[in-house]
């Protein structure tokens, strides 16, 4: 049996603009001054979640065309697998009505709900309850900024019958995308069995189960180019990085400036916009005076080249030698099993189980890139 304070309670029960931003700091606006109030932090966050759109986009001009792909009509089968995954008691909307309540009347509603899913993909309209949704800003771990990529509720009863056709949709699009090649091999991320810079400013910040792999098909033509000898790209959603090689420096100065160049172009034809101040450039090279340090201007910014970059996880420094992963490997992997220590009287069987989960993930992840690099002496911290 437990106790909760009068004030507690109160404080649970509170509603209104306090429960919202009580626990957001003031933000740093892009002209340098400081939010004030409640008012000011809600412009200033929907401002950084749904960026404006540029006032000039290019157009696209002729753009390369593929036979349509057919949608065969939706199943109970599918609607039903999509229902039994969504959380059953959590974040109901205002209305006070979980998804349970759908689970529990769905041997009789659900010939009607299938009914009507398929009358709104015919018709191409969507119910106007489906569309709203509540939005909560989540606070990045160790950083300042915000995201809401996870954070999108469904705000009633009836908006939750909306995310979960979302689901549907965007599972049958997943599975035409690999069975049909419709996107680039080197996009990863939001797809199935493939996980693991440019960073694009408000991308997929709705958190709809749709919205990443359309983001994927967004952008693929900035991504779609080959992979050989003289460099390549690659994509995970919106973290876009791409390399040249070369015998010079000059040469591959070059060939990152014709990057640049082509990735703004996509921007203006897009109507994405890069964020500079996240754009890193790194030179690799086996002796550190053949490293140019020449900065490149980047939407009139300065980015002067990085001596480190991380690259989905991994830290590459200028000569590929490891050393900062393989310590930050270390002691994240040192944490995790401090962790573990916590947990008294375990069996040798289950103490391997979960060093097997939890510790040894954090130390060999991407363990293939670096482990050329894996000397004598950076044996010790791994050990």
């Amino acid at each position: 049996m437990c106790a909760v304070s009068e004030a507690k309670a109160t404080k649970y029960l509170k509603s209104g603009e306090d429960v919202a931003f009580g626990n957001v700091p003031q933000l740093l606006k892009a002209d340098g001054t400081v939010t004030t109030d409640h008012e000011e932090q809600a412009e200033e966050l929907l401002t950084k979640f749904f960026p404006p759109l540029p006032d000039n986009i290019n157009d696209e001009g002729t753009r390369p065309q593929r036979a349509p792909v057919e949608m065969p009509t939706i199943t109970m089968e599918e609607v039903e697998r999509q229902l039994l995954a969504t959380k059953s008691w959590k974040a109901p909307g205002e209305d006070g009505l979980p998804a349970i309540v759908w689970k529990m009347t769905w041997p009789i509603v659900k010939h009607w709900v299938l009914d009507l899913f398929q009358a709104s993909l015919e018709e191409g309209t969507v119910l106007k309850q489906w569309r709203h949704a509540k939005i909560i800003p989540l606070r990045k771990p160790n950083k300042e900024d915000y995201t809401i990529a996870k954070a999108w509720r469904p705000i009633s009863l009836l908006a939750t019958l909306g995310k979960i056709l979302e689901s549907v949709v965007a599972e049958r699009i997943s599975h035409a995308v690999e069975t049909h090649g419709l996107l680039p091999t080197s996009h990863f991320g939001a797809r199935k069995q493939r996980s693991a810079d440019f960073d694009v400013k408000g991308a997929y910040n709705g958190g709809s189960p749709l919205s990443p792999i359309l983001f994927l098909f967004f952008n693929a033509d900035l991504v779609q180019r080959p992979i050989d000898g003289q460099g390549g790209v690659i994509a995970f959603v919106d973290d876009f990085t791409a390399w040249v090689t070369g015998l010079t420096v000059q040469s591959n100065r070059e060939g990152i400036t014709t990057i640049i160049n082509e990735a703004l172009d996509w921007e203006r034809r897009s109507g994405a916009t890069f964020e500079a101040d996240k754009t890193a450039i790194i030179h690799f090279a086996p002796k550190a005076r053949k490293v140019d340090q020449e900065p490149f201007t980047v939407k009139g910014q300065t980015v002067e080249p990085k001596s480190k970059v991380k690259i989905l996880g991994v830290l590459m420094d200028t000569r590929l030698k490891y050393k900062e992963h393989i310590a930050r490997a270390a002691s994240k992997g040192l944490e995790a099993a401090m962790e573990l220590r916590r947990l008294r009287g375990l069996s040798p069987a289950t103490a391997r189980q979960l060093f097997t989960a939890t510790v040894a993930p954090v130390v060999d992840y991407a363990s293939n890139i670096w482990m050329h690099a894996f000397k004598n002496k950076n044996i010790g911290p791994i050990n």
